[in-house]
């Protein structure tokens, strides 16, 4: 995966691999979806402590809603939006801290996150 190679380039090696695929199995049957590949991928093989903080309590499972997946350390709340049919991405969704907006970013996480480390997703 090109952007997983580019986040660990931002973020620096990796302190933590957590490999073990249960966690993941017990919340994907808890939520009742599967989530995206890379995104798992990115959580799978990054130590994100330091940037954000995994929420693993649903808003919603369904087609259009959203899962929250993190904080960030400047306030914002990330969510994956379930996307309409299974062939279609998932795309990333931002509420600011300090505004009642929300904001659909047409990326994936793991297109989505290099570009927010950047400055870039806005």
């Amino acid at each position: 995966m090109a952007a997983l190679s580019e986040i660990k380039a931002l973020l620096g090696e990796s302190r933590f691999n957590w490999s073990d695929p249960v966690p993941w199995i017990e919340l994907e049957r808890e939520l009742g979806i599967e989530l995206p590949a890379d995104f798992r991928e990115l959580w799978r093989d990054e130590d994100m402590v330091e940037l954000v903080e995994f929420l693993p309590s649903p808003v919603g499972s369904g087609p259009g809603e959203l899962i929250p997946v993190a904080t960030a350390t400047t306030g914002e709340a990330v969510f994956l939006r379930v996307p309409d049919a299974p062939s279609s991405p998932w795309r990333v969704v931002v509420q600011e801290f300090d505004s009642p907006a929300w904001t659909l970013y047409k990326m994936t996480f793991s297109e989505w996150l290099p570009a927010y480390l950047k400055g870039l997703a806005s």
